[in-house]
């Protein structure tokens, strides 16, 4: 049995709930112990960890890596099979290619999955955890990638996990004149919603942040109020909304907090969690006046976003299943590569042998004869070659070319 040149083994918001994907979120710092764990099973190794997915890409022994995941997710055989997918060769090609596109993604068109995948394999590069073969997949990755997001409109306007959380915000709300907002985290997509919140006229953005030179960063940039996390408390009473995104490995947001803070209160509050693993515990959701939201119940508008995309999506899908023709015939090609150089040599090493023959026969034979002689049987070998070569080229670019190959090999002794 052939190994895959690529294997992808994942999990995302499709396929498992946030209490299973939050139980396997991985920071880059995994990725030696999940190598030292799999020994010399892998040859080549990415992992790529986000709030809505994490997939390993590999080359080598998928049955190690299941067992890893069993054993750090404490998950039973049956998960694998009910939440988690798995690809080889060129579907998982094709799978890797929609993700960086931005086509599986739970806001589609976002353009922070680009990122996250370039800096997931930049990674493995430096530490060499990857090589020549996934090097040249990551280029075509890039390449088919950008010509998604500069020939469709996919990510036009506002597309991310970000913009969809605030828009939840306006639908609960009939507008955001007024309201409150803190922002748990000063990364990329509490930045991000920060501005969308700005956008829509609150009434004022107060930052929350482990480091608090980081919180008054970002709040300066709404004129905001900045908190440490062990202010917490003087924040969240005073909250309207409160949208969470850290990377916290335990609950940053706890029942007795949010409990106290609404006893000073008498309006409801409203907090997102977009974080994996989740910032805010579920219970919270069982006190009165309090809605917890976490980034599986975006889906509903995540679907109404792709269905406004949907001319644009079906052209990004184009353009991915062009890239892997040209992928797949690009492999295709340089496999019979040394192939059609063993078949020129044995022609042309028959007609060599053969004119040295004539040649000691008709010794007689000028230089200039020869010569003419020599180019004479050299352009008769290369018409021989081209008909034959020019077909295994046409058929090696279909799905099964391998009988074709070895009938080619045992008919011209290769």
């Amino acid at each position: 049995m052939t190994t895959p040149f690529i294997s992808i083994i994942g999990l995302n918001h499709k396929s498992a709930p946030v209490e299973l994907r939050e139980r396997l979120s991985f920071g880059a710092d995994k990725l030696k112990e999940i190598l030292t764990y799999c020994c010399d099973s892998l040859s080549e190794f990415v992992l790529i960890s986000t709030c809505n997915r994490t997939e390993f890409i590999f080359n080598g022994e998928q049955s190690v890596l299941e067992k890893y995941l069993m054993e750090v997710g404490s998950l039973k055989e049956s998960d694998l099979q009910d939440f988690f997918y798995n690809y080889n060769d060129y579907e998982a090609l094709e799978h890797l290619f929609k993700v960086a596109s931005g086509l599986d993604s739970l806001v589609v068109g976002e353009v922070q999955i680009l990122g996250q995948v370039k800096s997931a394999f930049e990674l493995s590069f430096e530490q060499n955890y990857a090589t020549a073969n996934f090097a040249h997949i990551y280029q075509q990755m890039l390449k088919c990638a950008r010509q998604v997001r500069r020939d469709t409109e996919i990510g036009k306007g506002s597309v991310s996990v970000a913009s969809i959380a605030v828009q939840l915000s306006k639908n609960i709300f009939d507008h955001l004149s007024g309201k409150k907002v803190l922002l748990i985290g000063a990364g990329e997509m509490c930045e991000l919603a920060g501005v969308h919140f700005f956008e829509a006229g609150v009434d004022q953005i107060m930052v929350a942040n482990r480091s608090l030179d980081n919180a008054e960063k970002l709040a300066s940039k709404f004129k905001g109020k900045a908190f440490a996390l062990d202010q917490l408390e003087d924040a969240v009473w005073n909250a309207d909304i409160i949208l969470s995104s850290t990377g916290s490995p335990s609950y940053v947001l706890e029942k007795d907090l949010i409990k106290g803070a609404m006893s000073k209160r008498r309006e409801p509050m409203f907090l997102i969690d977009i974080a994996v693993p989740r910032d805010i515990d579920p219970k919270i959701n069982n006190l009165t006046d309090v809605f917890v939201y976490n980034i599986d119940d975006l889906n509903k508008i995540a679907e109404e976003n792709r269905k406004k995309r949907g001319r644009a999506f079906g052209r990004a899908e184009e353009i991915v299943e062009a890239k892997l023709r040209e992928f797949r015939e690009e492999q295709a090609l340089s496999s019979v590569g040394p192939l059609i150089n063993s078949f020129r040599e044995r022609l042309h090493g028959i007609k060599d042998d053969e004119q040295k023959k004539l040649f000691k026969k008709l010794n007689h034979l000028s230089d200039s004869d020869k010569e003419a002689i020599n180019k004479s049987l050299h352009q008769i070998v290369n018409k021989l070659l081209h008909d034959p070569i020019i077909t295994l080229r046409d058929e090696v670019k279909r799905d099964d070319s391998s009988r074709l190959v070895k009938v080619f090999k045992d008919l011209f002794n290769l």
